[in-house]
């Protein structure tokens, strides 16, 4: 992205006032989904890298490292949270699992800015749903039909119906109303359950925000993520079995952290076009980043020895929300600071652009690096791995996923 600036807008006069980061956020979303002429750029608009032929200048760099931190963490943690490493290794990738909880919270941003933005398009929905899809299905689709296939030739991959269960995203509501773990599939599907999280998201978001009246929407959005981290303790005084399933992994229980996300997106933007002074300071965000996630690492500690992890799927769920929410904001907001230069290193971006394929890929390395070596977990062999899911990432990004995506952007949102 070269020396850029971080939202690079076309040239123009920089705004003045205190609140120039969140009028350049405000004009940037309306400019990049305009029906101008091909030169305005194309919007960046999901927790995964927008196409290929987005010019490097209008993506936020920092939003790219954030998406590679998070992805980096979740990676981590599925490797290396094993008895089969040193416990000084154990012990940080036991917390990777934040890392989706950084996805959800930059997804919420992201598409709640779009929908905020775009909700009085006449096309609107059929337009925002036809780019999701190209954006997410065309990879998992192939994922899927990866394992059916090799299913059905004999490789220990998983029953046909987990294939079935995931190809309509229901694999966390199946888990939900069965309370059998068993109904996420095989491990390397584990990870979709997030996938299927935020396609629920996708569904209901902007139905709701184009049904509810401005005035209201805070308010609204502001209870049912007071509702979702009170269903999550409802369920542990319910405790039906596998309590901790249910509280980890069903959409009710963790819309929460994705509508952190769309809070901040009307944040910024009631910011930019009302004058509110709303500008936290570095030192605030940090002290709530260290507060937040210090409730998560004391929920998690004192959960170490209850299978049903109360505290962790609670308040620790929380806390970790609270904590991404605080990273975005210092990531770009207008005082990050070390942090927002530290965040948009390249390689981390490298990683952001590819977050999605490594993030689906991951696991089916892990198990074909793992069935061709005959020797325990360890360190050469999640090297190995890491490296494979690097370089698998990458084909799929240059191959399908930048193509894909550029076809659904040729749907335009009309004015």
């Amino acid at each position: 992205m070269g020396k850029t600036s971080r939202l690079a807008l076309a040239p123009q006069k920089p705004p003045v006032g205190r609140f120039a980061f969140w009028a350049s956020i405000y004009r940037f979303n309306m400019r990049s989904h305009s029906q101008q002429p091909a030169a305005i750029p194309k919007p960046v608009d999901s927790v995964t890298p927008g196409p290929s032929q987005v010019e490097e200048s209008v993506r936020v760099p920092q939003l790219d490292g954030l998406r590679g931190l998070a992805v980096i963490a979740v990676v981590v943690y599925h490797y290396f949270n094993s008895a089969a490493f040193h416990w000084l290794m154990r012990l940080p990738a036991s917390f990777g699992w934040c890392g989706v909880d950084l996805f959800f919270v930059m997804s919420g941003f992201l598409i709640g800015g779009i929908v905020l933005d775009r909700r009085s398009a006449p096309n609107f929905l059929r337009v925002f749903y036809a780019r999701r899809a190209f954006r997410i299905i065309p990879l998992y689709y192939c994922l899927l039909a990866g394992g059916a296939i090799g299913a059905l030739l004999g490789f220990r991959l998983g029953a046909a119906k987990y294939f079935v269960i995931q190809l309509a995203f229901l694999q966390n509501i199946a888990l939900a109303f069965t309370q059998k773990t068993s109904n996420l599939g095989p491990d390397w599907l584990g990870p979709t359950w997030s996938l299927a999280v935020e396609e629920h998201f996708y569904l209901l978001l902007p139905l709701l925000i184009t049904c509810v009246k401005p005035a209201r929407l805070r308010a609204i959005l502001i209870g049912l993520a007071a509702s979702s981290f009170l269903l999550r303790v409802l369920t542990f005084v319910w405790r039906p079995a596998h309590v901790w399933v249910i509280s980890l992994f069903w959409t009710p229980c963790r819309i929460e952290e994705l509508l952190y996300g769309v809070l901040v997106a009307i944040a910024a933007r009631n910011a930019s076009t009302s004058g509110a002074e709303w500008r936290p300071r570095a030192t605030s965000l940090w002290a709530g980043a260290a507060l937040s996630g210090g409730v998560l690492v004391v929920a998690t500690f004192l959960d170490r020895r209850n299978d049903s992890y109360a505290l962790t799927n609670t308040i620790g769920i929380s806390g970790a929300g609270l904590c991404s929410v605080m990273l975005l904001m210092l990531a770009v907001g207008p005082t990050g600071g070390i942090f927002a230069r530290w965040i948009a290193f390249p390689p981390l971006r490298w990683v952001g652009l590819r977050a999605y394929g490594i993030y689906l890929l991951h696991m089916p390395v892990q198990l074909a690096v793992d069935s061709l070596r005959s020797s325990p977990p360890d360190v050469q062999g999640r090297a190995v791995a890491l490296i494979l899911t690097g370089a698998v990432a990458s084909l799929s990004w240059t191959f399908l996923e930048a193509p894909m995506i550029e076809v659904g952007h040729r749907l335009r949102y009309q004015v």
